[in-house]
């Protein structure tokens, strides 16, 4: 979240309309990531007992298969790597960053804290699904397990990234059309008074 929040403020400083584009695009996408982790991250916990969501080695989860697929998935998309809408947004910030006078600090900053989400996203995954404590006559109460509506409900917001990708040209057309309206404050002005004459 920081480094999401930190390339938002970065777009919005260059103060130009492609990077407004990009940002709008870029907070849709790291908004439902996030919301995703945060969704996963609180599965997880009530399955690992006493120890939560402590990156610390423990008992197993109740449901590994669905949650540690769904970890990977989120963490893809966090990560901004491909197939998923991560790996769109990087590619034009980047772009759109190219030719900015602060480019030369963006890039390298940027890249080097995309590697250090993959890596610490990484670690995650192997403290939590591969170095666990499995006990085979331990018994999870009925409670811990996600239900129906959880599993869908997950399931459903991670597969908006990949809708992301799939619609990218439209998106990325409304987020440029929203961005020139941003950046040309006269055509905001005419429009909310057109809209008040109307009424």
């Amino acid at each position: 979240m920081i480094v999401s929040v930190g390339t938002l403020i970065a777009m919005v400083a260059l103060n130009e309309e492609q990077a407004t584009a990009v940002a709008i695009y870029y907070m849709i996408h790291s908004t439902i990531a996030c919301a995703a982790m945060f969704l996963v991250a609180d599965m997880i916990a009530l399955q690992r007992g006493k120890v939560q969501d402590r990156l610390v080695n423990s008992r197993g989860v109740a449901q590994p298969k669905l949650l540690g697929i769904c970890f990977v998935v989120a963490a893809i998309a966090l990560a901004g790597l491909p197939p998923l809408s991560g790996f769109v947004a990087k590619l034009w910030l980047l772009d759109a960053s190219f030719g900015a006078e602060v480019a030369w600090v963006f890039w390298p900053i940027y890249l080097l804290a995309s590697l250090a989400t993959l890596v610490a996203l990484s670690r995650a995954g192997t403290s939590l699904f591969w170095h666990d404590h499995p006990n085979q006559d331990e018994q999870f109460e009925d409670n811990v397990y996600a239900g129906k509506r959880r599993t869908w409900a997950l399931v459903l917001i991670l597969t908006v990234p990949l809708m992301m990708t799939v619609f990218a040209a439209p998106l990325s057309e409304i987020s440029n059309q929203a961005a020139a309206i941003l950046h040309n404050s006269q055509v905001a002005i005419d429009t909310v008074f057109a809209l008040a004459k109307e009424q």
